[in-house]
C-alpha cells in the first residue's frame, strides 16, 4: 500500500482505491477510469460489405426456405426427394439464423 499518513488516495497491486471514510478502514475502489464508452463507432469498409452480402445471402436463404417448405407440403416428391429436402431444411434454417445474427450484430454497430 502506498498513500501518505493524511492522503485519502492509496495503490495496492496497481488498482487505485479512495477512502470512504475518516478513518481510512473500509477503502472502496476508483472505478471512473473504467467506464464503458458510450459513442457508436462506424462500420469499417469491410463490414459494409460483408453487411451487404448478408443482405443478399438472407434474401436468397429464405427464398430457398421457402421453395424447401412448399415442396415437402406438396404430396408430389419421390421418396428420394423428401429425404434430401427434409435433411436439407434443417441445415438451411441453421446458416438462416447464423446469418441472420451477424447481420443483426452489425446493423446495430452502424445504427
Amino acid at each position: 500500500m502506498t498513500g501518505d499518513e493524511g492522503s485519502s488516495r492509496y495503490e495496492v497491486r496497481g488498482a487505485r482505491y479512495e477512502d470512504s471514510s475518516k478513518a481510512g478502514a473500509n477503502l472502496v475502489p476508483r472505478t471512473s477510469h473504467l467506464a464503458p464508452r458510450t459513442e457508436k463507432r462506424k462500420l469499417s469498409y469491410k463490414e459494409k460489405r460483408e453487411l451487404e452480402q448478408l443482405e443478399q445471402d438472407i434474401e436468397r436463404l429464405e427464398a430457398e426456405q421457402k421453395q424447401l417448405e412448399e415442396a415437402l407440403c406438396s404430396g408430389t416428391l419421390s421418396v428420394d426427394e423428401l429425404t434430401e429436402k427434409s435433411k436439407r431444411l434443417p441445415l438451411l434454417k441453421d446458416e438462416l439464423d447464423e446469418k441472420s445474427m451477424r447481420w443483426l450484430e452489425l446493423s446495430e454497430i452502424g445504427a
